[in-house]
């Protein structure tokens, strides 16, 4: 893990590696009329075995669901040292917007989307990222960081040569990056309320950790220009977390008397390739980029907020419900 890396969360992590490695940038985008939410998730793959080894653009459709895995060899990846700049084949993304250049088995992809008046995610000295003291760790099986929280979108994209005009839409931006993702997680995120400038994003997952596991989570949710974050480091709690039927009810808790409640019902939605040690695998990990929120922030038991999001990407995977059972599984 190197110094400048460390403080600069979004950048690449693997010049260093050869194997055993992932890295994936989320870049989330909706229209203006919420009528065609996309995904695009440019990364790398670094295998136990080289023919397992390649560069990728994972693109998700929400309307109709659909998606699309491209695999590219792995010298197609280029990566800044200094910066988040990176291409996969003939695309560019970065902080500012991405790029799209992209034939592949009948699949077109070009256009151009920048990003404005993001809403990064602040950098404290305990804290470089949104893993706060678990940045420092140098063992995690995934790490996990946000990018923007919230943005503005200018430009449009053609997709098969149908036309996606995103001016004046909203955008997301995250990544991932370790070994390999969890056995169980819950990932979940909108940024369309009633107005700009509200957004949520929350996780659970089970973490491994010196042979055994602990629940690891958080949930950022940022209002009014003021981030309420409720993790595993700040002291909060889960008071309640129920799945099924595609939906899930999660109550955390934090120590000032803030709670914040989500109610989550999935919508549609596709399955996407996800890394494990060996490969990236299409292994049952559906989201949705379409489902709903409900979400009530209280403060001492007064509710100061409650809206319904939309447009909202949503994944359930594996047995959530286990990760804070008091039973560990191995």
């Amino acid at each position: 893990m190197g110094w400048h890396s460390l403080w600069n969360p979004s950048i690449y992590h693997g010049h260093k590696k050869k194997k055993g490695f992932f890295e994936g940038w989320y870049f989330k985008v909706v229209d203006r009329e919420e009528q065609n939410p996309l995904a695009f998730i440019p990364g790398i793959f670094l295998g136990p075995e080289p023919g397992e080894s390649h560069s990728f653009l994972q693109v998700l459709q929400g309307n109709p669901p659909a998606s699309h895995y491209f695999r590219l060899d792995v010298d197609d990846f280029k990566a800044s040292r200094k910066s988040f700049q990176v291409q996969v084949g003939n695309s560019s993304f970065g902080p500012g917007g991405f790029s799209l250049n992209l034939e592949d088995e009948g699949q077109e992809l070009k256009g151009t989307l920048e990003f404005s008046e993001q809403v990064f995610w602040p950098r404290r000295p305990w804290a470089p990222g949104i893993m706060g003291p678990f940045s420092f760790v140098p063992f995690m099986e995934c790490n996990h960081d946000v990018i923007s929280m919230d943005h503005k979108l200018q430009g449009s994209l053609s997709i098969n040569g149908r036309e996606y005009d995103f001016s004046g839409g909203r955008g997301y931006l995250e990544k991932d990056w370790g070994k390999s993702f969890p056995r169980s997680w819950i990932w979940l995120q909108s940024n369309h309320f009633s107005g700009p400038g509200t957004s949520l994003m929350a996780s659970l997952a089970r973490v491994p950790w010196l042979g055994s596991y602990f629940p690891g989570f958080l949930a950022a949710f940022y209002h009014q220009k003021k981030l309420h974050l409720f993790s595993t480091y700040n002291r909060s709690r889960i008071s309640r977390l129920d799945t099924g039927n595609d939906g899930l009810h999660w109550h955390l808790t934090h120590p000032s008397g803030r709670e914040l409640l989500i109610y989550s019902q999935q919508e549609g939605g596709e399955f996407l390739h996800a890394p494990s040690r060996q490969a990236m695998e299409a292994r049952g990990v559906k989201e949705s980029i379409t489902a709903t929120l409900e979400v009530t922030l209280l403060q001492d038991g007064q509710e100061i907020f409650w809206e319904q999001g939309r447009s909202a990407g949503l994944e359930i995977s594996g047995e959530p419900e286990s990760i804070i059972s008091p039973s560990k599984t191995r």
